[in-house]
C-alpha cells in the first residue's frame, strides 16, 4: 500500500511553483521591478520590524551573512532602507524603512491581498479551514521536533 504522506513534499513543491507562476503572470507587473524576491522579502520584514538588525534577517531567512549584506547594500543604495547605529553598541546597525520603502511595502501588501483573494476563491470556507488547520498542525509538530533535536 502506498504511503500517502510521500505525496506531500512533491505536492507542496508543486503548489508553491504554481503559486509563484500565477503571481508572476498576473500580479508581478503591479510592483516596482527593481526589487527581486529576496530584496522584497527583506524589505517587508524591515517594514514590519523597524529597528531590526541584520542578524535578525540572517536568523529569519536562514541566509549567509554575506548574502544578507548584499541584499541590505542594495536596499540602502536604492533608498528603500536606511541604517542607524545602535545607541548601546555602535557596531550594530539598526535597519529602518524609508518613505520609498514604506510605499513599496504598502503597495506590495495590496498586491498580495489581491493574489491571496484569488487563491481563496478556489476553495470553500470549509476546505480553507481544513487546509490551514492541517498545515499548521504539521508545521507546529515539525518545529517542535526540530527544536528538541529529535
Amino acid at each position: 500500500m502506498e504511503n500517502k504522506i510521500s505525496k506531500l513534499r512533491p505536492l507542496v513543491g508543486h503548489i508553491n511553483r504554481e503559486m509563484d507562476r500565477r503571481f508572476e503572470l498576473n500580479y508581478l507587473y503591479l510592483l516596482p521591478l527593481d526589487l527581486g524576491a529576496p530584496q522584497g522579502m527583506a524589505l517587508n520584514y524591515i517594514c514590519r520590524h523597524p529597528g531590526c538588525s541584520s542578524c535578525s534577517l540572517i536568523d529569519r531567512f536562514m541566509l549567509k551573512k554575506s548574502t544578507i549584506s548584499e541584499i541590505l547594500n542594495y536596499l540602502c543604495e536604492k533608498e528603500y532602507v536606511t541604517t542607524i547605529a545602535d545607541e548601546k553598541d555602535k557596531r550594530i546597525k539598526c535597519l529602518y524603512p524609508t518613505e520609498t520603502g514604506l510605499d513599496f511595502y504598502k503597495k506590495s501588501k495590496r498586491v498580495f491581498a489581491m493574489f491571496e483573494n484569488e487563491l481563496e476563491s478556489y476553495l470553500t470556507k470549509e476546505e480553507k479551514d481544513e487546509f490551514i488547520r492541517l498545515g499548521e498542525k504539521l508545521s507546529s509538530k515539525l518545529e517542535e521536533v526540530n527544536r528538541n533535536g529529535k
